[in-house]
């Protein structure tokens, strides 16, 4: 009874040993809210703006030639502005995500993260890493303004 007894105790000790071992390698996840992100970074906020700016400068251009063109002509120079409004939207949007990127991956590294999903994505659970994204998005566009100042 008492070798009974051993080795259940042996085998319950070396379950609860390899459950521990298992937790070690738990993966982290987190959640990443994109449309926060937008809303509350500084650096998303920024390039908005400068995409507003530019539509409202390409429309100015374009009302004060309309006037003075066919409708051949306005239908062209229409085209052309708004293929010139998507080209500066999409360039935009590239040194956005390339941004965002950079900032996810360090705040990845930092914090020891293995898997990122976006926050829609998820019904329940994972740790939610939007504003430490946002602040790192934020910190590493006024460090790279200083550098291009200074």
């Amino acid at each position: 009874m008492k070798k009974f007894s051993f080795y259940i105790l042996l085998i319950v000790v070396i379950i609860l040993a390899l459950a521990g071992c298992s937790k070690e390698k738990t993966e982290k996840i987190a959640l990443l809210d994109i449309d926060a992100l937008l809303q509350n970074s500084e650096r998303a906020q920024q390039l908005q703006t400068e995409l507003l700016n530019i539509g409202q400068r390409l429309e100015a251009e374009y009302l004060k030639k309309e006037a003075e063109l066919s409708p051949e002509e306005g239908q062209e120079e229409l085209d052309l502005i708004s293929q010139e409004y998507l080209d500066h939207k999409q360039r935009l949007e590239n040194n956005l995500n390339e941004e965002l990127n950079q900032a996810i991956r360090e705040v990845v590294e930092e914090e020891g993260i293995s898997i990122v999903l976006y926050r829609e994505s998820v019904y329940y659970g994972g740790e939610d890493i939007t504003d430490k994204v946002s602040e790192k998005l934020d910190e590493n566009f006024k460090e790279k303004g200083e550098s291009n100042n200074g």
